[in-house]
């Protein structure tokens, strides 16, 4: 078995929560294509309730929680 490219970032997207975990390197650029700063295993917000947007800080757990007790999801 061959060890994985770390050079081509790999890409999951959670379907529950909207969280986005790219692992690998990323390249943050501007409008421009400037590089403004590089980072590896990135995870970032998709459910749009985190409070350190652009990245995922956990919050899509809670509403994840709220939203199954919810009246509307014992149906």
């Amino acid at each position: 078995m061959s060890e994985p490219d770390h050079s081509k970032p790999t890409i999951f997207i959670n379907p529950k929560s909207g969280s986005i975990r790219i692992s690998g390197d990323v390249d943050f650029v501007d409008a421009d294509g400037l590089v403004l700063r590089s980072e590896s295993g990135v995870k970032l917000c998709g459910c749009g309730h985190s409070k350190d947007k652009p990245y995922c800080d956990g919050s899509h757990k809670e509403f994840l929680r709220s939203e199954s007790t919810s009246p509307d999801s014992q149906a």
